[in-house]
């Protein structure tokens, strides 16, 4: 939705994601420094592959992140500049800190808000 956009700024506060199954790609290759997906409902979501992929974001707080149990969560974080990451609870933790599935780098990890 966002990938290769050089915006600085989005208001999402008025998403609704209550419905959506993918989110594929959505962050990828984007420069907004800040992003407040407090709003975000991704219960229904089973795709957040390579979500921010190369993302200029400093910080990643998806602390109102639902996953399913079987969401694909290939390469969401690969290259992604973040250094400190913000989950729901130590379950989402595990599988965003899961190197083998989400490409994390060695510099950014996850931390319960």
């Amino acid at each position: 939705m966002f990938a290769n956009s050089k915006v600085q700024n989005l208001d999402l506060s008025k998403f609704n994601t209550k419905n959506v199954t993918t989110m594929s790609g959505m962050f990828k290759y984007t420069s907004v420094e800040k992003l407040d997906l407090d709003t975000f409902d991704t219960r229904s979501v089973e795709n957040m592959s390579s979500m921010f992929y190369e993302n200029k974001s400093s910080t990643l707080d998806l602390s109102s992140f639902i996953l399913k149990e079987d969401v694909d969560l290939t390469s969401m974080f690969g290259i992604a500049k973040a250094r400190i990451g913000y989950a729901k609870d130590e379950k989402s933790i595990n599988k965003f800190n899961d190197n083998t599935i989400t490409s994390i780098s060695s510099t950014l990890k996850f931390v319960v808000k």
